[in-house]
Order: C-alpha cells, then sequence, then structure tokens
C-alpha cells in the first residue's frame, strides 16, 4: 500500500515550455511575447520571505513552492540554484550584496530579453509584468 507521501508524488507535475510551436498553450504564446516592465524594479522594492530569501517580487516568491509542483521544479528554481539558496538569504547575506548580485542584476533582467519562456525567459514575469495584460492591475479591480 503506498504512503501519502507516494501519493502525492504520483499527482505532483512541474513547470514545462515548449519549443515546438504546436505543443504551446494560448498562454505560454503570451508570455513568448510578452514584453517586461518590471513593476518593482521600477519602485526599487523586494521582498523578504517568511524563510529569509530575498525575491524581486511576491510572485516570484511565489514560484518557489506551488503545491502542485515537485519542489524545486518550478522554473524560478533554475535562477535561485544558479547563484545558490543560501546566497538570496538575507540571514545569512547581507541585503546589498544580494540586490547588487547576480540573481537581480543580471540573471533575472536578462530573462527577459529571451525569445522564449522555453529557452529561460521568466514566465511568472511576463505574466505579472507582461505588456499586453497586467495581472498586477487586475487583481485590485
Amino acid at each position: 500500500m503506498p504512503s501519502k507521501v507516494a501519493d502525492l508524488d504520483s499527482i505532483l507535475g512541474k513547470q514545462v515550455f515548449h519549443l515546438e510551436e504546436d505543443k504551446k498553450s494560448a498562454m505560454e504564446k503570451y508570455w513568448d511575447t510578452a514584453d517586461i516592465k518590471c513593476k518593482v524594479a521600477e519602485e526599487k522594492s523586494i521582498y523578504v520571505s517568511a524563510e529569509g530569501i530575498v525575491q524581486p517580487c511576491c510572485w516570484t516568491a511565489g514560484q518557489m513552492y506551488v503545491w502542485y509542483w515537485h519542489p524545486e521544479s518550478s522554473q524560478i528554481w533554475d535562477f535561485i540554484n544558479a547563484v545558490g539558496k543560501d546566497n538570496l538569504n538575507a540571514k545569512l547575506t547581507e541585503l546589498k550584496g544580494i540586490v547588487d548580485g547576480l540573481f537581480f542584476q543580471t540573471l533575472i533582467p536578462d530573462s527577459w530579453k529571451k525569445s522564449s519562456c522555453a529557452e529561460g525567459k521568466l514566465a511568472v514575469c511576463a505574466k505579472t509584468c507582461g505588456g499586453k495584460y497586467d495581472a498586477f492591475t487586475e487583481q485590485f479591480k
């Protein structure tokens, strides 16, 4: 008899993006074409999670622990793992070093220039700060 963890593991997925146009959902096609204008970069604000992880915003932080994906399988983990989670932890690393570091200054903004999510464009940024549909503003309507 499988355990509850095994049962859960069998229904979890992972975030997947496609290179082939015919396999993309309408939403993925939108994200691929969205021009990203980051609101928090303009505001110069950050988000610090309860565990001390510094992220640009709650939207990127919210992608860290999506309950219906396998742990660390969402796209944001590619970026986190590139610098190391501890290097984004304000309890372990100076805040200025985090904000001035590779994650904030290069990895995330460079992703916005990629031609598709499958090639590394950060989907959560396209979804939240994409030019055609403003999910951030829409939540307050």
